[in-house]
């Protein structure tokens, strides 16, 4: 397994692990580009048959001749449907090696309906222009064919097998085997088009592997832009949205939709858990707070993302459709929730509290100066001894 080091357009640099599912999705693309070319041969093929019958006309009525035209066009059908079915398959993601077989033998068995096309060359006494204008054809679409199999080795092998077996046996049932400079001529250019064939293969690797490692830099930036986008709106360590998440969702707000409640909360004593017990422990104490505020927020149906971690040990919360009163008995509730934590496994002997301000909040009123009114009630639970809720309409009915 490697990894290759890429860069994005604007510079941001992902490792591509290069191990065997990437090495699975090159031979996909691989083989998805022979089915590609063999879809657009269809022209050139057509183009190919209607030359053949052209100069079919001019050598004449010929049994060996009328069989070649004849299983010529039964072999363009047979792959045409065959490459047609892998591509469906590649298209729609499914296991395709049954049906990458069948198209290479189809493609394979090619070489044979155009080592046909030379039986009649063979039986002539000499060689025709109309005989020597066919062989031209046959070894141009032979020449053809092969670099657009070179994709895959053993269909090109198959290929190039099938068209000179089918080749050296017109040259002796047509000719007896007189004719070894004609069988020679005619079989000579696939010693260049063979390992032309494979440096084609040599360039669609290439190919391949580039756009696959674009593909997975393009998925890995995309998740990288995804991750970022999380991190600025949530706290990195409990999940929490962030100062900025809220001020993005209740930043804005003028007119209420209606009651809301706002919580400030701050964990009691936690310094003296981190010069304590460690930094470890306090980011532990931290983690076990935010899942209780995540649970608690779930049991009374709230959107779990309108809790906030704003810094440090403090937190706060707003509770849509929800009245101070409401509020309040949910932050007693939070608080008893709190106060039961074991948040440090190895130290479960450590207990911890919070203090609440509770405030009903109008979309009228800034978030800014919400929050600075409900850190005042939080700073009244704080005098009074800790650990305990301190809501708005209490401290109006006590003045």
């Amino acid at each position: 397994m490697t990894e290759n080091t890429l860069k994005d357009q604007d510079g941001l640099g992902v490792c591509v692990t290069r191990d065997a599912a990437w090495a699975a999705e090159v031979r996909r693309e691989i083989i998805s580009g022979l089915a590609d070319r063999e879809a657009h041969s269809l022209p050139a093929s057509l183009v190919g048959y209607s030359l053949c019958l052209v100069i079919a006309t001019i050598i004449g009525p010929d049994i060996m001749l009328i069989i070649a035209l004849l299983f010529r066009p039964v072999s363009i059908g047979l792959t045409r449907w065959a490459c047609a079915h892998l591509r469906r398959t590649l298209e729609a993601g499914k296991p395709f090696e049954a049906a990458f077989r069948l198209a290479g033998i189809a493609l394979s068995l090619s070489g044979l309906s155009w080592g046909l096309l030379t039986f009649p060359v063979f039986a002539l006494p000499a060689v025709e222009p109309a005989g020597l204008a066919l062989l031209v054809l046959v070894i141009t679409g032979v020449c053809m064919i092969c670099s657009m199999v070179g994709l895959v080795p053993w269909v090109l092998v198959g290929f190039a097998c099938a068209f000179a077996l089918s080749v050296l046996a017109g040259s002796f049932i047509a000719s007896g085997g007189s004719q070894p400079a004609l069988t020679a001529a005619v079989l000579l250019p696939l010693i260049g088009a063979v390992p032309f064939g494979i440096g084609q293969r040599r360039q669609a690797i290439r190919a391949a592997e580039d756009a696959v490692d674009k593909l997975h830099l393009h998925e890995e930036v995309a998740s990288a832009l995804h991750h970022a986008e999380y991190l600025s709106r949530h706290d990195a360590l409990t999940g929490l949205g962030n100062r900025r998440a809220l001020f993005e969702d209740y930043g804005n707000l003028i007119q209420p939709d209606g009651p809301r409640t706002i919580l400030s909360i701050d964990l009691d004593n936690f310094k003296s858990i981190n010069d304590t017990f460690g930094h470890q422990a306090g980011d532990e104490v931290l983690v076990a707070v935010a899942d209780s505020i995540r649970n608690a927020m779930r049991g009374v149906g709230q959107r779990r993302y309108s809790s906030y971690r704003l810094g440090g040990e403090e937190f706060a919360i707003v509770l849509e459709q929800s009245d101070e009163s409401a509020g309040r008995a949910f932050a007693e509730q939070l608080r008893q929730t709190i106060e039961q934590l074991v948040p440090v496994r190895d130290v479960p002997h450590l207990r911890i509290s919070a203090s609440f301000g509770v405030m009903g909040w109008s979309g009228g009123l800034p978030l800014t100066t919400a929050l600075g009114q409900v850190d005042k009630l939080l700073y009244v639970a704080k005098k009074r001894g800790r650990n305990c809720v301190v809501a708005r309409f209490e401290e109006r009915a006590a003045a």
